[in-house]
């Protein structure tokens, strides 16, 4: 049987501050609009099984996709602050990682496991002021068999290599930062390491945890690394097989600042402006490079052989926005 499965970071939108009510980076309508773009996609895509990030706002987000796409879905909360039910602080965040799934798939949830970050996040209660990190994981059902699929979104942070400490200093000068905030960021730079390096361990130990050995396994996401970054090498090693790498495409980059309408309009002007401090400086100046950062793994139960296509996809242009800031993958698999 080929099973088709896609993944996207939808993009809420959002800014990301504010504590009553997050700053809305779009106009008015322009999250619809863009909904209505990915739909009209994923009906032509008709995947069996998709996953989707920063879904916002959850639950209506789900079950508007679901009823649309006539999908099975199951979500769980990812960032969301202070909340009880639909009732919480920042009033417009409430975000999810969600799968969907063929209603003949018969899809149903398993387990939920936090990647990083502190708190608690719960579906219908919050309590956390900090990023917060995830994993998903559901089955389905393929010729009376089960195959597990796990969403996942990780921590963004700028790359933690030699280059960009290199960078810092030529920054601090341009953008006039003191240069005691070049080893501030120095440090910082080894935490978002430890942290990404714990994301990798903690999802390997959850899918062992859950996952019969020898089951199909699929993991898709925004995992916010490229290829190299030593993260990825630790699923790499772990026997993970990166599809676009086996059987990928094209160049693949899902984070195109060349190209993605909304990353030129939104994006592009934080790196020419001046950020509160220099780690920020570094991030803004970082997101200016094209790479992937969103990814389907067979993770275990399927060969490489079995890994019939995979390419960029849900990177049509909306008018004068994409729909979202990153594009997708879709891939084919022959289990």
């Amino acid at each position: 049987m080929k099973l088709r499965a896609a993944t996207l970071n939808v993009w809420s939108g959002l800014d990301y501050h504010g504590l009553i009510q997050m700053g809305e980076v779009e106009p008015p309508g322009r999250l619809q609009s863009r909904t209505d773009a990915l739909l009209f996609r994923l009906k032509e895509l008709k995947p069996d099984i998709l996953v989707l990030n920063e879904a916002n706002p959850a639950p209506q987000y789900a079950k508007l996709l679901a009823e649309s796409l006539d999908m099975d879905c199951c979500w769980h909360t990812g960032v969301s602050g202070l909340r009880i039910g639909r009732a919480g602080i920042p009033k417009n965040l409430h975000e999810a990682d969600m799968i969907l799934a063929d209603k003949k798939l018969n899809l149903k949830y398993i387990a939920r496991k936090r990647l990083g970050g502190g708190g608690i996040v719960r579906r219908s209660f919050s309590f956390h002021f900090e990023n917060h990190t995830q994993a998903v994981l559901a089955s389905i059902e393929v010729e009376g068999r089960r195959v597990y699929i796990c969403a996942t979104h990780w921590y963004a942070a700028p790359d933690t290599g030699s280059a960009s400490e290199a960078l810092l200093p030529s920054l601090a000068d341009q953008w006039s930062f003191p240069l005691r905030q070049i080893r501030q960021t120095g440090i910082r730079l080894k935490n978002d390491q430890k942290w990404k390096n714990g994301e990798a361990s903690r999802i390997l130990k959850f899918v062992r945890r859950h996952v019969p050995e020898g089951a199909p396994l699929l993991v898709l996401g925004d995992f916010n690394a490229s290829p190299h970054w030593p993260e990825l090498s630790a699923l790499t090693e772990a026997g993970w097989l990166d599809a676009f790498a086996v059987a990928g495409e094209g160049e693949g980059v899902t984070w195109d600042p060349r190209r993605n309408p909304s990353l030129i309009r939104y994006y592009q002007p934080e790196a020419g402006t001046r950020q509160k401090n220099l780690y920020h400086q570094l991030h803004a100046v970082d997101e200016m490079d094209p790479r992937r950062i969103d990814y389907i793994f067979a993770a275990q139960g399927i060969e490489s052989r079995q890994i019939k296509s995979c390419r960029l996809d849900f990177d049509q242009a909306d008018g004068q926005d994409g729909i979202s800031d990153h594009y997708g993958l879709s891939a084919e698999f022959e289990l």
